[in-house]
């Protein structure tokens, strides 16, 4: 075999490298590909069942409060309202209601 062979040999060998590298390279690439879009699927849907989830908990919190507020409502719906002819309304009173409900919607203390 002449020296001409053996270089043509080798740079034969060296580009089959290259070629091989190349595609090992390309399938490493469309692994991690597959990879990350995994990973975003699974963060999408649990960023949903996290909305769900909130979705769900404010549905209830808002019953709660129209709960609340029906309740405060037929409260006051059922107080005595005989006020005498002369007398005039309670601003301390009202004040007071007004801070139960407030208190109860919001579940703060009195």
């Amino acid at each position: 075999m002449s020296s001409g062979d053996l270089v043509h040999s080798d740079v034969e060998a060296a580009i089959a490298r290259v070629l091989a590298a190349e595609a090992d390279a390309a399938l490493a690439l469309r692994a991690a590909e597959i990879e990350a879009q995994e990973y975003l699927e699974a963060a999408r849907a649990r960023a949903r069942r996290i909305a769900e989830r909130t979705g769900e908990r404010l549905q209830r919190i808002t019953l709660r409060i129209e709960a609340a507020g029906a309740r405060s409502v037929a409260d006051l719906a059922s107080a005595p309202t005989a006020v005498a002819a002369d007398a005039t309304h309670d601003g301390d009173r009202l004040l007071r209601a007004v801070d139960a409900i407030a208190a109860e919607l919001t579940g703060a203390r009195q």
